[in-house]
């Protein structure tokens, strides 16, 4: 057993070597700084314990883990031992075959130890197991993106935080905390994840403070708000018809990787809740879109100046399939006093001015997530601009000063007219410009607002991580 052990060690030895693996501090600090128990031990990979390597102390890595850290890194393990605050809870030995989670953390129990992984998303409470978010643990939420990429439609990327100018505006700096964001708009898979399990509806709304920013107190789920849910399953699945063209469908089909349009600010809310994140702050959806400090005209702006933008960078102006949206110009009605565009002081009674129409626009304007590669931002998410709109946490009103991962919070009273159901009267901030939105709308430094009890076609979301 000794010679065998020998030779596990010195393969472990080179496999670290040739990844380059940091020192053990750095993995320590994987585990929020965690002592390692020492002795030789069985480390299992993120897929369970049937993939063994043997291992020493604190330098205990799952097969196929490069040891690297950072976002989206995961299969770093350790045993429970004197001083291990992984999971502390869990106590120092266990019996049988058993797995759960505690936090992050994933724990089997292994030769009467359990054993410890990381997770780089979030555990499986039910399975004790690695997992992805729930929205994307069925087949819709697999291959967002590029084609053949592959890539999880949950799959996020860490934004470092810093200060900039909200809208581009020296007078309305802001600083946010480093976070994470969804790399995709979600889609109409995901959100049929959350309808299959019941969604949030009047019988069972988010819990009390869910979806709230960690560093903003009151920023969750307000029970005031469970009267602007749907009633029941049967009445969130009709809600998503509500305008037209609607991108959900009754039954799974081709729109599974379309962002989910047609959604109201408190669902927006809590899904993201119901998938462990949170919606993102006004200040940090612009400070992605923006580049940070860069202050980018286009997410995508390299050099941050450049106002270029093509087809290939976003979907605007309808023009994701062509033909693009035309817009023929307004005229008076008069043919004696013609005015194009039309002018209101020229054209007067019983003459009125015309907008004719546009054209162009169709459902297949809207991309499926992710699918406009050259269209990335800085720190690696999709579709910041055009394609859908994106609610965030904030409602419109004067820029909050000073901003330090700051909200424009919700009313959290409602109000009502003679006959009239109750709202919040507000109007939440949406970035990022629609499909059918023109080039200036879809501007990094651009938003727009959306009255509380209203949806539209151009609007979806993103969650916050």
């Amino acid at each position: 057993m000794s010679s065998y052990i020998g030779a596990m060690r010195r393969s472990l030895d080179v496999r670290r070597s040739a990844r380059h693996a940091p020192t053990s501090t750095a993995r320590i600090a994987l585990l929020g700084a965690a002592t390692f128990a020492l002795g030789i031990v069985a480390c299992n990979a993120l897929s369970g314990a049937s993939d063994l390597a043997v291992c020493s102390g604190s330098d205990c890595l799952a097969p196929g883990a490069t040891g690297e850290g950072g976002a989206g890194d995961g299969g770093l393990v350790t045993v429970d031992g004197p001083g291990d605050s992984g999971a502390d809870a869990l106590g120092s030995s266990c019996t049988g075959n058993e797995t759960t989670c505690a936090g992050l953390v994933s724990a089997q129990c292994t030769n009467g130890n359990w054993v410890k992984t990381t997770c780089p998303k979030t555990c499986d409470a039910t399975a004790g197991t690695c997992a992805d978010y729930p929205s994307c643990r069925n087949a819709a939420g697999a291959n967002c993106g590029v084609l053949g990429t592959g890539a999880s439609c949950c799959d996020s990327s860490p934004v470092p935080g810093g200060t900039f100018n909200r809208r581009n505006l020296m007078a309305a700096p802001a600083t946010v905390s480093p976070f994470s964001l969804d790399n995709y708009e979600v889609t109409v898979g995901r959100m049929r994840a959350f309808v299959d399990a019941g969604g949030a509806t009047q019988l069972a709304p988010p819990a009390p403070g869910a979806g709230a920013h960690p560093k903003i107190p009151g920023s969750g789920w307000n029970p005031v708000w469970n009267a602007f849910l749907p009633p029941d399953v049967a009445a969130l699945r009709a809600s998503f018809a509500r305008t037209a063209p609607a991108t959900w469908t009754d039954q799974p089909g081709a729109n599974e990787h379309l962002p989910i349009n047609s959604v109201s600010w408190f669902l927006a809310l809590s899904f993201c809740a119901w998938d462990g994140g949170r919606l993102p702050t006004y200040a940090e959806m612009s400070f992605a879109a923006s580049g940070g400090s860069e202050q980018r005209v286009y997410p995508w702006s390299v050099p941050a100046s450049d106002a270029s933008i093509a087809r290939s960078r976003a979907a605007y102006e309808c023009n994701f399939e062509l033909p693009a949206r035309s817009c023929p110009a307004s005229y008076c009605s008069a043919p004696t006093t013609p005015s194009s565009p039309c002018d209101p002081l020229v054209c007067i009674a019983p003459a009125t001015c015309v907008s004719p129409s546009c054209t162009g626009c169709a459902p297949a304007d809207i991309a499926p997530v992710g699918s406009l590669d050259n269209g990335a931002g800085k720190w690696g998410q999709y579709d910041l601009s055009g394609n859908v709109a994106e609610l965030v946490y904030d409602t419109d009103g004067a820029l909050p000063m000073p901003c330090v991962d700051c909200v424009h919070a919700p009313p959290s009273a409602l109000s009502s007219g003679p006959g009239k159901p109750p709202r919040l009267n507000a109007f939440f901030l949406i970035t990022g410009g629609g499909w059918d939105y023109a080039a200036t709308s879809v501007l990094a430094s651009s938003y727009s607002t959306l009255r509380d009890d209203v949806v539209t076609d151009a609007v979806g979301f993103r969650c916050a991580r």
